[in-house]
């Protein structure tokens, strides 16, 4: 009599990873003049992290991030800067940045909101002033520059 084969290990649900309420940090703030930051790996967002960047940049990278269980703010005020923020494809992401000379790119795709509106969404919001705010869906560990053109051809097959 043969034994049953055995199962193959249980993957972690993909998603963001997510702390209960009591555990998140209400508010902090990040500024950048003249410099730079990157808030990256393993760490916990507050529900309102304000970032702001004077002729300077920030980076945040939130596929580690932690989350809590319903929607976190970055309100952003760039001055002659850029802020990059990038996101896992499961979290769902809101953009409303006022611009002035300036520019905000959103590039990949992120989830979709669904009636339910379950787990943690990021809501980006502030103001541009001859800078760049730029949101990039990337998936753990992609660190290739983002290159539209290039992935376009890449999905049809075709070679560069």
């Amino acid at each position: 009599m043969s034994s049953p084969p055995p199962t193959p290990p249980t993957r972690p649900t993909p998603g963001p990873s997510v702390i209960p309420a009591s555990a998140v940090v209400e508010r902090k703030g990040l500024v950048s003049v003249l410099s730079g930051n990157e808030l990256s790996g393993s760490w916990s967002l507050p529900r309102h992290l304000r970032v702001v960047a004077v002729f300077g940049g920030a980076k945040l990278d939130l596929r580690q991030a932690r989350f809590g269980p319903d929607a976190s703010e970055v309100e952003v005020f760039v001055l002659c800067g850029n802020v990059t923020i990038i996101v896992p494809p499961e979290l769902r992401v809101e953009c409303d940045v006022d611009t002035l000379a300036a520019g905000v790119e959103f590039r990949g795709m992120a989830a979709q909101h669904d009636a339910a509106g379950g787990g943690p969404t990021l809501r980006v919001h502030g103001t541009a002033v001859a800078s760049a705010v730029e949101i990039e869906v990337r998936e753990p560990g992609d660190e290739r520059p983002y290159r539209p053109g290039k992935q376009r051809a890449l999905k049809r097959g075709a070679r560069e």
